[in-house]
C-alpha cells in the first residue's frame, strides 16, 4: 500500500509549534529572577579595648592587746588593689581582703587568782577606702570579724560570761590614713598600728612621698 506524505498544512503547523515554544523558552529566559551578588566579607566593627594601668600596695597591720586584760598579738599583710574610679578621676578606689587567724587570751579572776580562756578564731579582714590623687592622701576602713570561733583551752571554773565569738580584737570603725607609707600618725586604737609597703601608683599619678 502507498504511503501518503504529510502535506503542506501540517508541516506549516509543526513548524509554528517549535517557533512559539522557542518564544516561550526566550522570554522565561529573560524573565528569570536575578541570583544576588555574592556578598563581600562581612565587616566586624570591634570596640576599642583602652588599656589602663592600676596600683597596688600591701597595708602592714600589727596589733598588741597584751595591756588590755587579754594576751594577743600578731602581724598581717593585706593586699589592696588601686582602681580607677569612673565617676571621679581624681579619687582612687582602694579595697582589699584578707582570710587569717586570730589567738586571743582572755584573762579572769577565779576564786582569788588568775585564769584564761584561750581562744583560737578564724577572721576576715576588710579593707575600703579611697586614694586622692591630688593630695596623694590615703583613707582607709579597716574591719576584721570572726568567721568562726573554738575555745582552745581554760584553767578558769566559770564560763566567760560572752559567747566566745564575740571575744576579739579588732581595729576601731575610726579610718585610717596615709600621707606617706609611714604608719598612720591616727592609727584607730592605740593597740594597733598600720603602714603601707610595696606602693605601686597608677603609671600616670605622681606622689613623690609613695615612691616612683
Amino acid at each position: 500500500m502507498k504511503q501518503s506524505s504529510p502535506n503542506v498544512a501540517t508541516i506549516a503547523l509543526a513548524g509554528l509549534m517549535l517557533l512559539t515554544l522557542a518564544a516561550v523558552f526566550v522570554l522565561a529566559t529573560n524573565h528569570k529572577k536575578a541570583e544576588p551578588a555574592p556578598e563581600g566579607d562581612e565587616i566586624v566593627f570591634k570596640p576599642e579595648v583602652v588599656e589602663t594601668d592600676e596600683g597596688n600596695a600591701t597595708l602592714m597591720l600589727a596589733y598588741d592587746g597584751s595591756t588590755l586584760g587579754s594576751r594577743a598579738q600578731g602581724t598581717e599583710e593585706i593586699p589592696l588593689a588601686i582602681t580607677y574610679n569612673l565617676d571621679n578621676i581624681v579619687e582612687f578606689n582602694v579595697q582589699g581582703f584578707l582570710k587569717s587567724t586570730q589567738r586571743i587570751d582572755i584573762g579572769a579572776l577565779d576564786q582569788g587568782r588568775d585564769c584564761w580562756f584561750n581562744i583560737l578564731h578564724n577572721v576576715e579582714y576588710n579593707v575600703v577606702g579611697t586614694f586622692n590623687s591630688e593630695t596623694c592622701k590615703f583613707v582607709l576602713y579597716i574591719g576584721m570579724t570572726p568567721t568562726s570561733s573554738k575555745l582552745l583551752s581554760t584553767d578558769c571554773s566559770f564560763d566567760p560570761g560572752l559567747p566566745i565569738n564575740k571575744l576579739y580584737m579588732a581595729p576601731h570603725a575610726d579610718p585610717v590614713i596615709f600621707t606617706s607609707p609611714l604608719p598612720s600618725p591616727n592609727a584607730s586604737a592605740p593597740e594597733y598600728s598600720f603602714s603601707l609597703a610595696d606602693v605601686a601608683l597608677p603609671s600616670d599619678v605622681n606622689c613623690p612621698a609613695f615612691g616612683p
